[in-house]
């Protein structure tokens, strides 16, 4: 037997199928987050050097894409990591733990030139 809450039946059953019906509009907009981030992730490039910087060498520059709008980073090892760009200069050092990724610097303009800088020599990867 039911107990009437207030509602009709049909009324409880029109808000439920209204719910139903959100709850899958609203499931459809985590996909496309998760998609983001693995399509961030998944242009993510292996990253060595022959010092404390990547890319190494003078004169060479990183450039953001649209698929990312952070520069990430994920080191072999933990690291202190900052981001150093062409037009405005360095920002402050950040911990970065081993095989995780990690947030560098956080809303950068697509095509900015940039290099990543390490306390120590690491690989890993970039995504950016």
């Amino acid at each position: 037997m039911f107990t009437k809450i207030g509602k009709s039946r049909t009324s409880r059953l029109l808000a439920m199928a209204g719910l139903l019906a959100a709850g899958l509009t609203g499931t459809a907009t985590v996909p496309a987050s998760a998609a983001t981030t693995a399509s961030c992730y998944g242009g993510a490039t292996y990253f060595y050097g022959s010092g404390n910087n990547w890319p190494s060498g003078s004169q060479e520059w990183a450039y953001t894409t649209t698929r990312c709008s952070d520069i990430n980073v994920m080191p072999n090892r933990g690291t202190w990591v900052g981001v150093c760009f062409q037009r405005t200069g360095c920002n402050d050092l950040r911990w970065a733990p081993a095989n995780q990724w990690t947030v560098a610097a956080s809303g950068v303009r697509d095509g900015s030139a940039f290099y990543y800088v390490f306390d120590r020599y690491v690989e890993g990867m970039a995504a950016f």
